[in-house]
């Protein structure tokens, strides 16, 4: 009867070196600190709404403009899209 390898007899490749043993790890570089802001300034991130040329801050206008835009029965206006992006 034949054994297998012994454990003590078994080699575990090195780690790679260099970019290669952290490329691949599925997390992503943390953005560089910004520069604090003096007191009394607060930033924060504004949603856009853009409805064909036109850019709305509230969900509300932009879904009005929207409904405006669609073709009424016999109009044959052109559909615009409603997309949506933030700008920080």
């Amino acid at each position: 009867m034949t054994e297998g390898p012994r454990t003590e007899d078994l080699q575990v490749p090195a780690a790679p070196r260099g970019v290669g043993a952290w490329e691949n790890e599925g997390g992503s570089v943390a953005p560089a600190p910004e520069a604090p802001l003096p007191p009394g300034i607060v930033a924060m991130s504004v949603t856009h709404y853009a409805v064909g040329r036109y850019r709305y801050t509230q969900l509300s206008d932009a879904l009005a403009e929207h409904a405006r835009q669609q073709p009424r029965a016999g109009a044959g206006r052109p559909t615009e899209t409603l997309s949506v992006y933030a700008c920080p």
